[in-house]
């Protein structure tokens, strides 16, 4: 019995072995199995895991791009946004837009202010009015006899007051002419008028120059100029619009000598002011030239602004001296000298100082630098002095040159910036290409202070150019080509007078008679 027993504990334990071997085996299977699935789910989380980061770095690098388009059309909006800014914020103050452009804003004046009282400053002669020497009236209003019968003497001597008026009347004169015939010979004698007495009716040359003077003096419209002679004569002196027309056509025509004169004046001037502005002929733009000095003038009118008008004008072509302008630059295809408008880089450097802050430092420094060239310069000249001591001199265009390398050093700086954010360069400020041209045109503008016949600025031209501008504003324009070259060449003729002193009435008149004026 013990040996079955033990033979069945035996038997036992190898079953017992056996069914542990085939879980041992089991157990291993399933471990080989699981790691085999751990190592597939490991490896469908490592392809899951650099997907995720493949489509995030695509995300990443399509969202920077997007971040880096928005930065550009930020700054492209921001460098737009203070373009107009700028732009709306210019005025005749700050830049070289006219006074009529600037609408109900009021520009501040660019005038420094002093301490001094407005009117007449100590020293003054004055003008005080004087007594006429040869009345055409005297009215001794004295009483010869007293009340009492006794003749009044006046042994303090008499005070004099004078009243001054005008005697306006229409003075006609006839001329009677008829056909005669000598009843013993037959001689025919014709009529016999003047020259000037073409018509029944003729209107002489004072009527003429009064009409002359009320268009292209007082800027009276045509119209205008019929009534005021119609009321001023009482009905007598009744023009027409054409006849008005006619006499400044004739007018026109008879000033051809003097504007022969005129330009050969400024041909051989040593110094030309040259600027133009806009004007309208039957609707269309046209551009009013001047070309002066201060004791010559001469306008004209002409469908281009550039150097086509400038020579068909015939006075630059052959000017040899210095011309002094707003930086037109088609006029440097003149040989002449050239000096730049000092008077307009103060209100564009003004218009930086407003408008562009990054600039603003060195344009007050340059703005303020200018300033003191020209009150220098007005100081030595009063005191006798014809130049700058040579270490003022290098003194002052040293900081001219510093403030202006300075300038342009950030310029370079900003269109560094604006490739890099791919910025357009319609969007760069004025105040890059001001300093660029400062420094490039340095010789210009700096020209008066070596030669001291050259002014500061291109004022004695804007000042030639507002009458004619006040005519444009009265009439809006001219309607004819003919009409408006008729008005600048009497306006040419009109503004020299002026200047030399010369009686503008007195002068007209002795046109339309034939009488030569500037050839005196």
């Amino acid at each position: 019995m013990g040996g079955k027993y033990e033979k069945g504990l035996f038997n036992q334990l190898q079953d017992v072995m056996q069914a542990f071997e085939k879980l041992t085996d089991e157990f291993n299977q399933f471990k080989v199995d699981r790691q085999i699935e751990i190592a597939a789910l490991k490896e469908a989380h490592r392809q899951e895991i650099a997907a995720l980061k493949a489509a995030h770095t695509k995300e990443k690098e399509e969202l920077n791009q997007k971040i880096a388009k928005l930065e550009a059309k930020i700054a492209s909006l921001e460098a737009e946004n203070a373009l107009l800014k700028a732009r709306i914020n210019k005025d005749s103050g700050n830049s070289g837009k006219p006074p009529s452009s600037n609408g109900f804003k009021k520009p501040q004046n660019s005038r420094e202010k002093t301490e001094r009282r407005p009117g007449g400053q100590p020293g003054h002669k004055g003008h005080p009015p004087l007594l006429c020497e040869t009345p055409d009236e005297v009215i001794n209003l004295d009483q010869e006899v007293c009340s009492c019968g006794s003749v009044i003497h006046y042994p303090k001597g008499h005070e004099r007051r004078q009243q001054m008026d005008l005697r306006i009347q229409v003075h006609v004169k006839e001329y009677i002419s008829g056909e005669g015939e000598c009843p013993c010979c037959g001689k025919q004698y014709p009529k016999q008028f003047p020259e000037e007495l073409p018509g029944m009716i003729n209107i002489g040359d004072t009527a003429k120059t009064v009409v002359a003077l009320l268009l292209n003096e007082g800027s009276v419209s045509a119209n205008r100029t019929q009534q005021i002679l119609r009321e001023l004569t009482e009905g007598r002196l009744n023009l027409s619009e054409g006849s008005i027309f006619q006499y400044q056509q004739e007018l026109s025509e008879k000033l051809q000598p003097e504007m022969d004169i005129i330009r050969q004046n400024l041909s051989f001037a040593d110094v030309l002011h040259k600027d133009e502005s806009g004007a309208r002929i039957n609707g269309k733009s046209h551009w009013l030239h001047v070309v002066s000095t201060p004791q010559t003038t001469y306008y004209e009118i002409h469908a281009k602004r550039v150097s086509e008008a400038d020579k068909a004008m015939g006075i630059l072509p052959t000017f040899n001296g210095t011309l002094i302008h707003d930086h037109l630059k088609t006029l440097y295809d003149f040989t002449c000298k050239h000096a730049e408008c000092n008077a307009h880089i103060l209100r564009y450097l003004k218009g930086v100082c407003e408008n562009n802050p990054e600039f603003a430092p060195f344009a007050e420094l340059l703005r303020e630098l200018f300033k003191e060239m020209n009150d220098r310069r007005k100081a030595l000249i009063e005191n006798g002095q014809t130049a700058f001591p040579p270490e003022e001199l290098n003194e002052l265009t040293q900081r001219y040159d510093e403030i202006l390398t300075a300038w342009n050093a950030l310029t370079r700086k900003k269109e560094a910036i604006r490739k890099k954010k791919k910025i357009s360069e319609k969007y760069k400020p004025e105040a890059e290409n001001l300093g660029k041209r400062l420094l490039e045109y340095k010789d210009q503008h700096l020209l008066f202070l070596t030669d001291f016949r050259i002014p500061f600025d291109n004022n004695q031209a804007e000042r030639d150019i507002r009458p004619v501008k006040t005519k444009l504003k009265v009439s809006g324009g001219f309607r004819s080509q003919g009409g408006a070259a008729a008005y600048a060449r009497i306006r040419s003729f009109i503004s020299t007078l002026r200047k030399r002193g010369h009686n503008i009435f007195q002068g007209l008149r002795s046109v339309f008679n034939g009488d030569p004026v500037l050839a005196e």
